[in-house]
């Protein structure tokens, strides 16, 4: 089981406060030590394990309340749910059950447990009961004012597998919702919103793609046009970094995406005209096409390559992807030698960065051509891959 991500980090907050105030040598109650235990030292796999057996050990022991048995449950279920959701199905089921008779809802709300059964099951039958059924369980997070970090956690993964199982326009309408909820409040993080905002615009092109067939190309083109904007908006809503080292992976997505949009309009013919056009009253932004590869004190450093190996279109994206981009940043050694390659951004797919990073490793510059000390380190590069 992976680490979870920063948009599920808050999750390990709510730890089992309800269990039974007798610490005997109850193994129910080692197991949840052991968990206890395993997230205080960051070993989230260990911990899944524990708090699934202290779940398991609490069910089969005499005496132990249904309410302990329901946090005991939705501390294992919060630990796997985005990551390993067909294992933490059985569980939901059993803490939802719970819920409904309002056990550990002070915990988890309803609402929220059920999501998390919602997903799960989602997840091991993604048809279109399911994800109906997923998106009626977000409705009741969005009510009220209360939009926290799990409010936010679970549009964000529920679209990003949505989409992945090609549920195109269902990811649209929960990213949708989700942005117009954290647009109207305030103190959200600047790369929450981001990051929506990019499954958003991945939902957006790739639902309208679909019908760019036999000619039909209005709504692909204004779908283009509205991609552009979210994009643009979201740069500038990012903090701008002073090396490879620190430029953040959302800001380096967002970068590839606006490459790869503007790829697309220009193969299809579509003119990207910042004229009369806006989306959710925001008008694109003029002023970005050179920011991605700007760092201070290197803002002129043209290079002369004597050895650049041609970019080759990954053949496992073929049959999915006619464009794919990536950001890549680099440093040049005192040889000319191209040194420390790294992904700083790709899209639609992971396939297209480790493409162009092993090509770009091969390349030579011509040292004397690089007039600047500076501009050997913190080189930034935009490749457009189509197919």
């Amino acid at each position: 089981m992976k680490k979870l991500t920063i948009l599920a980090a808050a999750f390990f907050a709510s730890l089992a406060s309800a269990a039974a105030p007798c610490w005997a040598a109850e193994p129910y109650l080692e197991a949840y030590a052991r968990y206890t235990a395993a997230i205080d030292a960051g070993d989230y796999e260990t911990a899944a394990r524990e708090a699934e057996q202290a779940y398991d050990l609490a069910s089969k022991a005499e005496g132990v309340s249904d309410e302990t048995r329901a946090i005991l449950g939705q501390n294992f279920i919060t630990l796997i749910i985005w990551d390993e959701p067909e294992r933490a199905l059985r569980v939901a089921e059993e803490t939802f059950a719970l819920a409904e008779r309002g056990f550990g809802v002070e915990n988890y709300s309803r609402a929220e447990v059920g999501l998390m059964l919602r997903y799960a099951e989602f997840a091991k039958r993604p048809r279109g009961k399911q994800a109906k059924a997923l998106i009626a369980a977000l409705e009741p997070l969005r009510e009220g004012s209360n939009v926290n970090e799990f409010v936010i956690t679970a549009h964000v993964q529920s679209a990003l597998a949505l989409f992945a199982k090609k549920f195109d326009d269902d990811a649209y309408i929960v990213l949708t919702a989700l942005g117009r909820m954290l647009e109207a409040v305030e103190g959200v993080q600047p790369k929450l919103l981001a990051t929506a905002n990019l499954i958003r615009v991945s939902s957006m092109i790739a639902r309208e793609r679909q019908t760019n067939v036999g000619g039909v190309r209005r709504a692909y083109a204004d779908a283009l046009r509205d991609a552009r904007v979210i994009v643009d908006h979201t740069i500038a809503s990012l903090p701008r970094p002073e090396t490879i080292d620190t430029y953040d992976d959302v800001l380096g997505a967002a970068w590839a995406w606006r490459n790869v949009i503007f790829a697309m309009a220009s193969s299809l013919d579509i003119k990207m005209s910042d004229e009369d056009w806006s989306f959710e009253g925001k008008a694109p932004l003029t002023d970005l096409s050179q920011e991605v590869t700007a760092f201070p004190g290197r803002e002129n450093c043209p290079v002369t390559w004597v050895k650049q190996a041609s970019l080759t279109y990954p053949s496992a994206a073929v049959r999915d992807f006619s464009v794919g981009g990536a950001i890549l940043g680099y440093h040049i050694g005192p040889d000319g030698r191209v040194e420390e390659v790294r992904i700083l951004g790709e899209v639609p797919a992971p396939l297209f960065g480790e493409a162009a990073r092993k090509t770009i490793g091969t390349w030579v510059a011509d040292p004397n051509s690089l007039d600047d000390p500076a501009c050997f380190r913190n080189n930034v590069i935009r490749v457009i891959f189509s197919f």
